[in-house]
């Protein structure tokens, strides 16, 4: 990395991470004296109602970041700062639009058959600018005509979102995920990428500044002593954009790169991804299957099994955390010996062996 990029780095992280403590700080103080709260019930991982406003410093708080090192970076160094394209845009729009509509349904719900076209609004602002072969080496779904190609990923950018606003249901388990996500394409991007690619480690690195001052409320804060927020739908939603974003990025690897590793440049992005996708895809199908709706709530999540044994919060969020990345290391590996559909088989095949033994485990305890 060039000197600015580092700079810029230090620069959207401490931006970021300072805005975000004193907007969750606000946030926390506004929420509990309004009694803005999350009151618990049959699914809840808590007992005593808790804001779930949180979400609401995410975005400016990046947006921050990212605006203080653009501007203060060429200062120091003299160089241009990280490039933003008009990729970058739509993102922003789709994030808006998420947010805003997560705000509303914080405060006073929304009807999933209205969630699920804004959504599908905001996966389509993602994948606009994708280039002409956006499923390379997926075949033989690359033969087929761009259009439904685009739509197969506007489905897949709406699993993602979905999944990070249904494995929200845990203290710093949804966070840790897209903390560990940035992490992913940090590396990922930093070792593969090109010098087009700074904003992105610029941006990761923002990202993560942001949450950790969320974590420390929400998984140390205490209800009595109003210091515990939750993020809510606005920022469940908004991380889902954005972890969506990160991973159609990957088919701006270069092409030399993709070429070498032999690897479906989609797939390799979505190493960090695949427990919350295969969670929530074997929801969806179980609640059809079960004729109901697909959104509908229950305690079926793979962290409701685990806290249902008896687990604390801090273990099972260990569980899911480290299942994630063997799972994740398992299919890079995977990548590299065999073809893409004999991965993403072995991959759920590893999530179903998982949830069966965990399955088997809380039938066993509840004997």
């Amino acid at each position: 990395m060039r000197t600015g990029d580092l700079v810029s780095v230090v620069f959207a992280s401490a931006g970021a991470l300072v805005l975000s403590w004193v907007l969750l700080k606000k946030v926390l103080r506004i929420a509990y004296a309004r009694k803005l709260y999350d009151q618990p019930n049959e699914r809840s991982s808590h007992t005593l109602p808790v804001p779930r406003l949180g979400g609401l410093s995410f975005l400016p708080s990046i947006l921050f970041g990212l605006t203080l090192a653009a501007f203060l970076s060429p200062l120091l160094t003299g160089e241009v700062p990280f490039e933003v394209n008009s990729e970058y845009l739509h993102l922003l729009l789709a994030t808006l639009i998420l947010y805003v509509t997560g705000i509303f349904d914080d405060l006073s719900g929304l009807k999933a058959t209205l969630k699920a076209p804004i959504q599908m609004l905001a996966g389509i602002l993602l994948v606009l600018k994708l280039p002409a072969a956006p499923l390379s080496g997926f075949e033989p779904l690359t033969q087929l005509p761009h259009l439904l190609q685009m739509a197969l990923l506007v489905v897949a950018v709406m699993l993602v979102v979905n999944a990070f606003n249904l494995i929200d249901g845990l203290d710093g388990l949804a966070a840790s995920f897209v903390v560990l996500s940035m992490g992913f394409y940090l590396l990922l991007f930093s070792c593969l990428g090109t010098g087009a690619h700074s904003c992105i480690v610029v941006f990761a690195c923002a990202v993560i500044a942001t949450l950790i001052p969320f974590l420390y409320y929400n998984v140390w804060g205490r209800s009595t002593s109003q210091t515990k927020l939750f993020m809510g739908d606005t920022g469940s939603l908004t991380l889902g954009a954005i972890v969506s974003f990160f991973w159609l990025q990957s088919l701006s690897l270069p092409g030399e790169v993709i070429t070498r590793l032999d690897v479906a440049p989609l797939a390799l992005g979505a190493a960090p991804l695949l427990l919350p996708m295969f969670d929530t895809a074997r929801l969806f199908f179980l609640r059809i299957y079960r004729h109901r709706s697909p959104f509908s709530a229950d305690r079926h999540h793979i962290h409701h099994y685990l806290l249902d044994q008896g687990y604390s919060q801090a273990k099972t969020r260990l569980i899911i955390l480290l299942s994630a990345v063997l799972l994740g290391v398992l299919h890079l590996v995977l990548l590299t010996t065999t073809n893409v559909w004999a991965t993403l088989i072995l991959d759920y095949v590893a999530y179903l062996a998982f949830v069966g033994v965990v399955a088997r485990r809380l039938q066993a305890a509840q004997r």
